[in-house]
């Protein structure tokens, strides 16, 4: 989303108007783990860890204290603003209300945000694709949270038009520390073979919108931008049953 940089004077002194633009970071990962193999990956703004490791997988399903959110699960809504009770550190900015979607991941932005800008920036996705839960009578949404930490899980849930793939079960986790696991139960189709759409992207890993406040002036032409950069650590934790 791009402001319009043209400005029109109301008088003849110089005019500073202060307008914003959302840009967009992203960081996907595509790797392949092995049985008892970590591979470690260093990036940017995060570094990211691939292990194979049932012993951290975290069951919601039947979990006494995780809470099944009846709405995303059986389809009247796409997602759902819940609020941490703790503060997450994203890309340098701590988030408090985090809303989970039927399609595989969460946002961290602002819930006024259009659901197809949702798809694009702002997200922490295990595996987002086109996913419906409504088809599926077995599919559910789990979430558990606690002081320092929040695990949403995505059971049985089935790709809107390849059902025939089969059914999907992972997880993702925020830690109070800034750390995220994403876990994955049952992957039935290799991720680079899920059919993306011009409205459906299919995507695994992160991606940051930071609003930029810019500083023009007439005569000048002077702009200022900043961004808060902060070191996260991702560990991220895949197996298979």
């Amino acid at each position: 989303m791009q402001a319009n940089d043209s400005i029109k004077p109301s008088n003849i002194f110089d005019k500073v108007e202060f307008f914003h633009s959302r840009e967009r970071r992203a960081a996907d990962s595509n790797k392949t783990v092995t049985q008892n193999q970590t591979v470690q990956d260093d990036h940017q703004y995060y570094t990211s860890k691939f292990v194979d490791g049932k012993d951290l997988w975290k069951e919601l399903e039947g979990n006494a204290n995780s809470i099944k959110h009846w709405n995303i699960s059986n389809g009247p809504t796409k997602y759902a603003e819940l609020k941490l009770k703790f503060k997450f550190p994203y890309y340098g900015h701590l988030v408090e209300n985090i809303s989970v979607t039927d399609e595989g991941f969460l946002y961290t932005g602002w819930v006024s945000t259009r659901f197809d800008i949702m798809r694009q920036v702002m997200y922490v996705a295990p595996l987002m694709a086109y996913f419906n839960p409504a088809i599926n009578n077995s599919a559910s949404i789990y979430y558990l949270s606690t002081d320092d930490q929040f695990t949403v899980q995505w059971n049985n849930i089935y790709l809107e038009r390849e059902q025939h793939a089969g059914a999907f079960t992972f997880q993702c986790t925020l830690f109070k520390s800034g750390k995220i696991h994403f876990a994955y139960k049952s992957v039935p189709k290799n991720v680079t073979d899920i059919q993306g759409y011009s409205d459906h992207g299919v995507r695994v890993g992160l991606s940051d919108a930071f609003t930029v406040t810019r500083q023009a002036y007439l005569n000048g032409k002077s702009r200022g931008h900043t961004y808060n950069n902060r070191m996260i650590i991702i560990i991220i934790i895949l197996f298979h049953v």
